[in-house]
């Protein structure tokens, strides 16, 4: 299931959300924090959902809370360590969701401090949801008052809210020194589309293809069953007579995370009854790491193509969505549709 979980987000959902970011004109940040959050947040909120609705245990918000550890230190960690060049980050990105991660933290504590989840508390995480994504709808206000205000001088995607492909770096700030703004110089990212589109066009249209090195071949034979079902069922929008399918494939990947979910969430509950563990436990450790496998390569992937903001947004928006969605929904359903108070 993490093997499959990683071929849905690699080979259909990040294309799909390239696709979906560039026809609405987002910038990297924006889709980082919104889209590519709720999307590769999926199997976190399934896993509550499940949990719950259904299984009425404690896998799904310790899934939750230990996917926020995994998130902010293992995913930011490796998007450092592997992605090839300098990382630069804006200020005003980072400080619009590392606060509104602040405060869903401080709001969880609010509720669970009684150890009793109320209907209106649990709406309450739900609008502090829709209220951030509001911020993320003026984003482009909010940013000009933040950088009049403090004086900073920033390099903006002015070019992809206007529509265009490029960026356009102006006066560099403190921590943005020239050689960084080199490293996302438009040759260069040029350069790294082409090679993009030349593997892209190297890929063969049929998943029997073998590839090289016993390795690969190993994984290949492994991941054979899921790679033909996704096949025949997700539209590749990467190929040219599939690139008009982005928004069906981007739906139809969300679907298979849902699924392949619920399937991991039974293997971990099996496992940890096999081995005596706690479900609170196996929730914390092995169902956090493995529900959080989307956030971590997508991230990777978007690190490693020089987008800092859009992989530290999509990291912390992800931790927001997990807290205020994640944990708002399932509780306000079962609050209201089979009691008043969660305990």
């Amino acid at each position: 299931m993490t093997i499959a979980l990683s071929l849905v987000c690699n080979v259909y959902f990040v294309p799909s959300l390239q696709k979906i970011t560039n026809k609405l004109h987002m910038s990297s940040d924006v889709a980082g924090a919104t889209l590519m959050s709720i999307g590769t947040s999926s199997p976190e909120l399934f896993t509550a959902l499940i949990a719950v609705l259904i299984t009425d245990g404690e896998i799904g918000p310790g899934a939750i809370l230990g996917s926020l550890q995994f998130n902010v230190l293992f995913i930011v960690g490796i998007c450092g360590l592997f992605a090839g060049s300098v990382l630069p980050l804006r200020s005003w990105p980072l400080l619009r969701d590392s606060f509104v991660f602040l405060l869903s933290v401080m709001a969880l504590m609010v509720v669970i401090w009684d150890k009793k989840v109320y209907w209106y508390e649990a709406l309450a995480l739900v609008i502090m949801y829709l209220l951030y994504v509001l911020i993320i709808y003026f984003n482009s206000t909010f940013r000009r008052c933040f950088n009049e205000f403090t004086g900073s001088e920033e390099w903006v995607e002015t070019d992809i809210e206007n529509g265009s492909d490029e960026k356009s770096p102006l006066l560099e700030n403190d921590y943005v020194n020239s050689t960084q703004m080199a490293n996302l110089s438009r040759s260069e990212k040029g350069e790294k589309e082409e090679e993009q589109v030349e593997i892209t066009d190297q890929f063969d249209d049929s998943p029997f293809s073998l590839p090289q090195g016993f390795f690969y071949k190993t994984l290949w034979l492994v991941s054979l069953p899921i790679t033909c079902l996704l096949y025949v069922t997700i539209p590749d929008c990467r190929k040219e007579r599939w690139e008009n399918w982005y928004l069906f494939s981007f739906i139809m990947s969300v679907l298979w995370v849902a699924i392949f979910t619920y399937v991991l969430i039974w293997m971990v509950v099996i496992i940890g009854f096999t081995l005596e563990i706690p479900d609170v436990v196996m929730s914390f450790t092995l169902l956090a790491a493995t529900t959080s496998i989307p956030e971590a390569i997508s991230s990777l992937i978007v690190a490693r193509q020089g987008e800092g903001d859009m992989a530290v947004s999509h990291v912390v928006g992800s931790n927001v969505f997990d807290i205020l969605l994640c944990l708002g929904v399932p509780w306000l359903l079962k609050t209201t549709i089979v009691a008043n108070v969660l305990r």
